[in-house]
């Protein structure tokens, strides 16, 4: 995986002296909590199913939220407190709300880093502030250290679920590991028109419909490789 979408260097997890922060670092130390607290909750239901639990967030939970295109934090704090259908908790008990913060302190950061190396300092900031805010929210937690209920480590174990088997994501990044084969080999499609049109056709896509849409990501990629060149010739 690229330096952009790898975990950040352990230098950048440490205090930082504030003449030396900037969003990019910041916005670092807020998934170093964010990864913190995966490590807790697998610790709490006893998972060996993904192998390396922090192996798993960094190239999973944060990693793929890199190269989606639709990653949006304001959108992702709309839905803290959604119970598995997508209502709200009448009584305000959302049983997984906190691996919902982990997933917005993801998103910002993903957006702080993404916009300070396309060289928008001032919303990258805007970004990273947030990352900073929703991690004090989830360091508050952890430094409680309660153990999540029986239900509540039923619901998790849902929501972990419905994460990793949306139809919807798992076509998109079925679709992103043939456009990094086409980038390697550019003589299979003429232009991303084609290339939209055969991922359309391909048996593996069955809930995606947009021509446009594909065209989109094909952008958005594009731009994100071309960064991620940038930052190793740094």
């Amino acid at each position: 995986m690229n330096q952009l979408a790898d975990k950040p260097h352990e230098d950048e997890l440490r205090p930082i002296p504030r003449q030396h922060r900037n969003p990019y670092n910041v916005a670092a130390q807020a998934l170093n909590t964010a990864c913190d607290f995966w490590l807790w909750l697998h610790e709490q239901l006893e998972s060996s199913t993904m192998g390396s639990p922090e192996e798993y967030f960094w190239k999973e939970c944060f990693g793929k939220t890199f190269h989606d295109p639709d990653t949006d934090g304001d959108d992702a704090v709309t839905k803290i407190g959604t119970l598995l259908d997508g209502t709200y908790a009448e009584d305000g008990n959302a049983p997984f709300a906190l691996l919902q913060v982990m997933g917005v302190i993801v998103d910002y950061s993903v957006q702080a880093m993404t916009s300070e190396k396309a060289g928008s300092h001032d919303i990258a900031w805007s970004y990273a502030s947030d990352a900073q805010y929703w991690a004090g929210i989830l360091r508050a937690n952890l430094a409680q250290k309660s153990e999540p209920s029986p239900l509540s480590t039923n619901a998790i174990k849902a929501a972990l679920k419905r994460w990793d088997q949306d139809p919807k994501k798992q076509e998109k990044l079925f679709i992103y590991d043939c456009w990094t084969v086409w980038q390697e080999e550019p003589e299979r499609y003429k232009s991303k028109a084609a290339f939209a049109r055969a991922m359309l056709s391909s048996p593996n896509i069955k809930h995606l419909t947009s021509q446009k849409k594909i065209e989109d990501w094909c952008r958005e990629w594009e731009k994100s490789s071309s960064m991620h060149s940038d930052n190793f010739a740094s």
